[in-house]
Order: structure tokens, then sequence, then C-alpha cells
């Protein structure tokens, strides 16, 4: 990178997957289009070592109408620590460990659904209802977190035991309800009854949750494609006390500040403009809230985070 100079690592590579650590990656050599040995490269040794056969090849990468994802690699962690491939029937057929390269035998199940925490999500059942689990590649442990109808459902965090999750169960526009289960005991208590996909968690007891009222369509771009948002009403929820805190009904364009707070565009309100409110929440625990972004905080305090703020304030207002 110093010198501009090119090097070649490995010829003759089918696909190639860069590992979370800058220092290995995956790599499948090229043969005959069927069943080809898949490697995983050091990069600072410059070792191979033999970890899968993918026998699907042909079907691999986007060649598969049904499946576009045979023959990747899902990284269980951004440490590296194992990933596993996707192979026929949406399943994993291998996985190993990343800083060993040892194969590791995965368990039965129906599906993968990708990894989440530090864990492999497998569904283990799909009959009568479904049944998913976490599966650790370090123990091989597998715990049971979901059990349920065949709905859209995914978890959104992992405290210790406890593991809360979005389950779509409501009539709403993109709404459903938020759940914990405690892994230990297998106990499922539902926090929230009518949420959207990604409630935000404020602290031990509150979450920030947004609920889609209507749909704001913009113009059209093209033949296909349109500008559109979710006008959405915002209130804080403490699952502690059962009660909720209105902050907003019917905005568009939020915009989140780790640890400061919120801006929203309040365009059919009483009092139209850009407010602030302020919200301190952990950067880690903060999630995507759909088409709203979430961007640095402020290198310097803002009207967010100051003490005199009220508990929404008007910035800017329409002229």
């Amino acid at each position: 990178m110093l010198t501009g100079e090119r090097e070649l690592l490995r010829a003759g590579v089918r696909h190639l997957a860069y590992g979370r650590d800058a220092r290995t990656f995956i790599w499948q050599a090229i043969g005959d289009d069927a069943v080809e040995p898949v490697y995983l490269h050091d990069l600072d040794t410059g070792e191979d070592l033999q970890i899968a056969v993918n026998d699907f090849a042909a079907m691999s990468w986007h060649r598969d109408p049904d499946r576009h994802d045979l023959g990747e690699w899902v990284h269980v962690d951004d440490q590296n620590t194992a990933a596993a491939m996707i192979g026929a029937g949406d399943r994993f057929v291998a996985a190993v460990r990343l800083d060993t390269g040892a194969a590791i035998t995965v368990p039965e199940h129906r599906e993968q659904r990708g990894a989440f925490a530090g864990s492999f999500r497998l569904l283990l059942a799909d009959e009568p209802e479904e049944v998913e689990a976490l599966w650790d590649p370090r123990t091989n442990a597998l715990r049971e977190w979901y059990r349920g109808p065949a709905t859209r459902h995914f978890p959104l965090s992992l405290d210790g035991d406890l593991v809360d999750y979005f389950v779509d169960d409501s009539e709403g526009l993109r709404a459903g309800s938020l759940w914990r289960v405690d892994l230990a005991t297998g106990e499922r208590t539902r926090l929230i009854t009518d949420t959207d996909l990604f409630p935000v968690r404020v602290d031990e007891t509150r979450y920030l949750s947004t609920i889609s009222r209507a749909r704001l369509d913009g113009p059209r771009l093209d033949t296909y494609t349109w500008i559109g948002h979710d006008l959405r009403d915002l209130e804080i929820v403490d699952i502690g006390t059962g009660q909720s805190t209105p902050i907003v009904d019917r905005v568009s364009g939020v915009l989140g500040f780790p640890d400061e707070g919120l801006m929203f565009i309040d365009a059919f309100g009483r009092e139209p403009g850009l407010w602030a409110y302020p919200l301190p929440y952990s950067l880690a625990r903060a999630a995507d809230l759909g088409h709203h972004r979430q961007t640095t905080a402020p290198t310097t305090r803002s009207i967010l985070a100051t003490e005199e703020a009220a508990a929404r304030q008007r910035l800017t207002a329409p002229e």
C-alpha cells in the first residue's frame, strides 16, 4: 500500500470473503464448477487450510434463481470468531473456527437465519409452530429463544439470558409487539403491544417506540421508484410501569443523535417546524429506525444535551 505496487495474493480464486480481522480470508478454488475446495488463507503466514468442499458450486453466488446466497459465508461476529457456509435448502452445511481453522459440527436444523449477538440463528422446527434457537459456535450451546407462529420475528438485543425480540403480530402498518424471553427459564413476557419494527432501548426499563400511522407519498422518480415516508407517532414506553409518554404524532424525517436525542420535522402539527427532543441513550443499544438514519453525535454540546432544553424545542419554523 505504501509503494503502490501490486502483489498477487492467490491465483485461481473462484470466490473470496474477507475476514473481520483483516488478516484472513476464505476462498474457493476454481475447479470444475461442480465440486470445489474451500480454504482459509492467513495473510501473515501465507498458509492455506482447507476447511470445506462446495459441492453445489454451479448454483452458488446468484446463479440459483431461488437462493442468491448459496455458497456465501456468514460471520458470527465482528471478532472473526467463526463462520458458516450457506448450502442447499438454506441450511448451514459447514462451519469453522477462524482462529484455528478447526471444523465445527453444525447442529441439525431446518433453515439458517443469519447471525445475532455472537451466535448463529437456526430454525429447528416449522410445524406445528416455528422453533428458533441461538447456536454458540464457541461452546456448541443451543438455546431456544422463539416458539410461536410462522410470522415475521427477529431478536433485537441480548443481555445475559434475556432476549428482547419483535413479532409481527399486529394488523397495523409495519407494526407488531415487543417480547422478552428468559433463555434460562423459557419464560416469555410481552413488553409492548403496539410498536414498529425497531423499538430503541433507552435504559433498563424505557423504550423509544414508533408507530406508523400513514404513508406520505412523494413524487415518482421513474416507472418503478418514488419518494415516500411513513408518518409516525413517537413515544417513550416504560415496561416497568406500563406507562407511555407521547413525544409527537405523525412526523417524518426523524434523525437520532446517540447520547443526545432526536430531531424531527413536524409538518402537520399545530406548530410546524424542525424540533429537538433530548433523549440520552447508548450508541451500542441504538437500533435502526427504519428509514430514519442515525448519525455521529455533534462534537460540541448542542441544544439537545443542554440542561435548559425543554422536553421539546422548536429549532426552526416556516417563514
